[in-house]
């Protein structure tokens, strides 16, 4: 169990780094957390190594926590370009660029 989380864990925080493909590998994220969890409880009880679990565990974590955070920040990225202002925000940025250019 402890390999298959850490492999788990793997492709999870790989195509977690990808805004597209993020929210398809919550699944696998939270079945490697799982199986870490659950390889690190059976080798307490054996007394076995839990070395590959942790590192599971760990990475299933930590790209869950990465696919949390995208998500959070493109509702927030969201939210701020579409309360109406995209039109003013693109009239401002023309206006800039008129003035960056006929200062240079």
């Amino acid at each position: 169990m402890g390999v298959a989380a850490f492999v788990l864990g793997i492709i999870s925080i790989i195509f977690s780094c990808i805004p597209a493909c993020n929210y398809f590998f919550i699944i696998p994220a939270l079945i490697g957390l799982i199986l870490g969890i659950v390889d690190i409880i059976s080798k307490i009880k054996n007394k076995g190594k839990k070395g590959i679990g942790i590192a599971g565990m760990i990475l299933s974590l930590l790209a869950l926590i990465i696919i949390v955070g995208e998500t959070i920040l493109l509702v927030i990225l969201g939210i701020s370009f579409d309360n109406g202002n995209v039109n003013n925000w693109t009239e401002d940025l023309e206006k800039n660029n008129s003035y960056i250019e006929y200062n240079i």
